[in-house]
């Protein structure tokens, strides 16, 4: 029995992961067979009822009888059996005839019943309750058919439109997050400037006119005035740069390590006097003389201006020095920033990647931008931006670029 009853389920089993036609075509041999089979025995057993009717005196029709001397047709009607048995002999005599009819309905209302039951009914439930999920806007319902037919592959990618749904939502909501915070922030930030010149504005409308602000005090009040009005210029073209990275695209173009090369030093050297720290520039092992006329597909504007920001954000925070090294590994450009300050604590290694986050820096002009513009031209670029700290003190930025 552990035998037939493993036979069947492996029997079942592979009717139930077999295409909706090829599972149709069983069923209905299946419902031949049982057709066949219980007409033949339904016949076998009229048939002995007959003969057993046909003991207790002639069957009814047009019959051979042997008078003696030859055979004779006569006619016998019903009046040579009792009238229970004449009934009984019709109605086995009818369902003789009839069976293979009556198993043929009763397999077609079966085999479909079953079908339905078995391959359809399921999987069609799942797609309502997931298509009405979906339609109001409840996407946590999982569509789950464990099945290799048609019906589980059209769920399996019902659920796959789902889960693409929530994605998609997912990703609008962390957009509409970051620019919820961005205007958070921008609202912040031009708070103070503008609370500063509502300051002095009123110092002056005050003192100026009756007398008792002198001129110099004036001027002095006007350039703090203008400061201030240069900050937020300088804010809101930090604004308007960060919201543009979206529509920014990568236009990369032939250059050679050398010319690479060429524009860091231009930029370093500039920093450099500019800051009067020391900005070292150093090469890997694979930036050797013969490979400096290769080529690597690059968008030099993402590069420098990331090596801008990472430089900028070096010389504010180191003491006197800041290494900058050069690596290639295949189509990967890699860009290594340090300084020799006190390097990133744990919070700024979570959050300094993200706007406006200016740790505990004190400096007026800084708005926590650089990092997070770096890490996006860098995505942008088809690479990354890494935060690290060296085991000799310092912060350590790796700014990397997809060059191939």
């Amino acid at each position: 029995m552990d035998y037939l009853d493993e036979l069947f389920m492996n029997w079942e089993k592979k009717i139930e992961n077999s295409s909706l036609k090829a599972s149709l075509r069983w069923y209905i041999v299946l419902a031949v067979a049982m057709v066949i089979i219980c007409s033949l025995l339904t016949m076998l057993f009229c048939e002995g009822w007959l003969n057993l009717f046909s003991m207790q005196g002639e069957r009814p029709g047009i019959v051979m009888r042997y008078n003696g001397n030859f055979f004779q047709v006569v006619t016998v009607d019903e009046n040579s059996l009792d009238v229970n048995t004449y009934h009984a002999y019709e109605i086995f005599s009818i369902l003789q005839y009839l069976c293979i009819s009556i198993y043929s309905v009763i397999a077609i209302l079966v085999v479909s019943r079953l079908y339905y039951k078995r391959k359809l009914e399921e999987p069609l439930r799942l797609l309502h309750i997931e298509a009405e999920a979906i339609a109001r806007e409840d996407l946590s319902f999982c569509c789950e058919y464990k099945s290799e037919d048609e019906m589980g592959e059209i769920c399996r990618t019902f659920d796959g439109l789902r889960k693409q749904l929530a994605e998609s939502r997912q990703k609008n909501w962390d957009i509409m997050e970051d620019q919820r915070q961005l205007n958070a922030a921008f609202a912040h930030d031009l708070r103070t400037p503008l609370t500063v010149m509502k300051g002095y504005i009123e110092m002056i409308t005050q003192f100026y006119p009756s007398g008792r602000m002198p001129e110099k005090k004036l001027y002095e009040n006007l350039e703090l005035l203008y400061k201030q009005v240069l900050r937020m210029e300088t804010f809101s073209g930090t604004m308007k740069e960060i919201h543009s990275f979206e529509e920014m695209k990568v236009e990369k173009k032939k250059q050679t390590l050398c010319d690479l090369k060429n524009q860091l030093e231009e930029i370093i050297k500039g920093l450099g006097k500019a800051s009067e720290k020391v900005i070292e520039l150093a090469y890997d092992n694979c930036m050797e003389k013969e490979k400096e006329e290769e080529l690597l597909y690059v968008d030099s504007r993402f590069l420098l201006e990331t090596v801008e920001n990472l430089l900028g954000n070096a010389l504010r925070f180191c003491k006197n020095k800041v290494e900058v090294r050069l690596e290639r590994e295949g189509t990967f450009l890699r860009i290594y920033v340090k300084d020799d300050g006190k390097g990133f604590s744990a919070q700024e290694m979570r959050m300094a990647v993200k706007p406006y986050y200016t740790g505990d820096s004190e400096e007026g002009e800084h708005f926590g931008l650089g990092l997070c513009i770096c890490r996006k031209l860098c995505e942008k670029h088809g690479g990354s931006l890494s935060l690290s700290n060296s085991l000799r003190g310092g912060a350590i930025v790796c700014a990397e670029f997809y060059c191939g």
